[in-house]
């Protein structure tokens, strides 16, 4: 009985991680994006993205995990980039990721395209010292920067890096689900 008990164990700390994640299709923006979430993933409530996500612009969406560790945000920033402008932006972004943390190692960035339209990325995790050794913060984060007409919109996904294996596919296939029509309003 202990045996099956151990090998159950191994076999879901192993392997659950490798199944994938049931995803449902949103629509975001007054229905001008569209993309894949977690089916299981909840809103966040105002408390939740006040504490996450301090700004003066509220997000379109913020979605988060049942255990309220990983979460998505989209939202439109005030930063004003014009199409032509993506180089210079992508350095910009990428200066704003630096000054945030305490250390940061990059997994990758530069300009792709999704579903027909450019987008900056920047993948990577991240490091942030608390006022305590407790407090510390190592972050799994996916951001993308999509830039229109002045108008810049951002979608992040992270989660703690001890999870970065279990949403790693999530996190990549709800980010090349996204389609915009236009973000102007």
């Amino acid at each position: 009985m202990i045996r099956r008990s151990i090998l159950l164990f191994v076999f879901t700390v192993l392997f659950l991680p490798l199944v994938a994640q049931k995803m449902a299709k949103v629509k975001l923006y007054d229905g001008r994006i569209k993309m894949k979430i977690p089916a299981d993933w909840i809103e966040m409530s105002v408390e939740d993205i006040i504490m996450r996500y301090p700004s003066i612009r509220n997000p379109v969406a913020s979605y988060t995990s049942l255990d309220r560790l990983s979460d998505f945000n989209a939202k439109v920033s005030a930063t004003r980039w014009i199409d032509e402008d993506k180089e210079l932006a992508l350095q910009f972004f990428k200066a704003s990721i630096y000054d945030l943390f305490d250390k940061v190692t990059v997994i990758g960035e530069g300009i792709k395209e999704i579903n027909g339209r450019e987008f900056i990325y920047f993948e990577f995790e991240s490091y942030l010292r608390g006022g305590q050794a407790s407090s510390a913060e190592r972050k799994y984060s996916y951001i993308l920067y999509y830039l229109e007409k002045g108008n810049t919109m951002v979608f992040s996904f992270r989660c703690p890096t001890r999870q970065k294996k279990e949403w790693y596919d999530t996190a990549h296939e709800m980010m090349e689900s996204i389609r915009i029509k236009n973000i102007q309003r």
